[in-house]
């Protein structure tokens, strides 16, 4: 949300397997249904269950998407995005948390985006590519093939047939969540300054809670197909954001060359070849020295 304002369960007090009930206002979803995305985290050590059903204008309410137990593994481990299909008759959303069996069970949902729609993206996935957008908010207007490969598509995106992933042009946006998975395993390098505000907006690459900000931070950091990247920006100050790329081997470490001054040779043959009695006056860029 634009003041970084989240929904919870909190589990104190109550008893185990209590539940509660978040609903959205009444829908309008067209023919071709919709797509929902929102962010979570299920923390702690006796978490419940998260679950989120469509409910019709009408009838029982049908259940689209659960997770049960603890999801991340750290209390500062980066939230999990969901993207859920949504039928033509959903009416509205619900997202039921069930209580566990003690305070450590608290479930929270983020950052809820709803848009019409179900389409897969026209870009079919790229042999050899390393990235493809799976989640992204704001703006996420396809799903599958290649993912998002524009701006219009998604909040991130690819580019360079699945080489490189980024925010877009200009500054990033606040509030955004975007979730890239690997493809292939390789190395990571940014293309050229990434521009993020180090305590508040980064990436994290697979299960590490690092925050990643800097050029040097990604360079030559090596990612492992199957694994995922998130990008998170929070809700003030944008930046120039990010582009990265990845290659199959790291980049090699740039060569410092010493620059090496001019000297005056203090014995020496001539560049014609015919040898010299006295002392040289011309520097070391036409004789020989000794």
């Amino acid at each position: 949300t634009t003041a970084d304002i989240y929904a919870h369960i909190e589990t104190s007090s109550g008893t185990s397997g209590m539940a509660s009930i978040l609903s959205t206002p009444p829908l309008q979803i067209n023919a071709a249904g919709g797509r929902l995305s929102f962010y979570y985290n299920m923390y702690g050590a006796t978490i419940g269950t998260l679950s989120v059903s469509s409910c019709p204008s009408s009838g029982a309410c049908t259940q689209l998407w659960t997770h049960t137990g603890q999801q991340q593994t750290t209390g500062n481990a980066s939230w999990a995005s969901a993207l859920v299909t949504l039928p033509s008759t959903t009416h509205t959303v619900q997202w039921s948390a069930t209580k566990g069996s003690s305070f450590t069970g608290d479930i929270a949902i983020d950052t809820i985006s709803i848009t019409q729609g179900t389409g897969v993206c026209s870009t079919a996935a790229v042999p050899g590519a390393f990235f493809a957008v799976t989640a992204a908010v704001p703006v996420l207007t396809c799903t599958g093939g290649a993912g998002p490969t524009s701006a219009a598509q998604g909040t991130c995106f690819t580019t360079s047939s699945g080489t490189c992933f980024t925010d877009g042009p200009g500054n990033h946006g606040n509030n955004e969540r975007c979730s890239i998975s690997v493809l292939q395993s390789g190395f990571l390098f940014a293309v050229g300054t990434i521009a993020l505000e180090p305590c508040c907006d980064y990436l994290t690459v697979g299960p590490s809670t690092t925050h990643l900000h800097t050029n040097a931070q990604i360079n030559g950091m090596p990612i492992t197909a199957g694994t995922s990247i998130a990008w998170y920006s929070d809700y003030s100050v944008t930046n120039g954001g990010f582009v990265v790329c990845a290659a199959a081997t790291p980049a090699p470490t740039p060569v410092t060359v010493v620059p090496v001054t001019t000297f005056d040779c203090a014995f020496n043959t001539p560049a014609t070849g015919t040898p010299t009695s006295g002392l040289p006056t011309t520097t070391g860029t036409r004789f020989w020295c000794g």
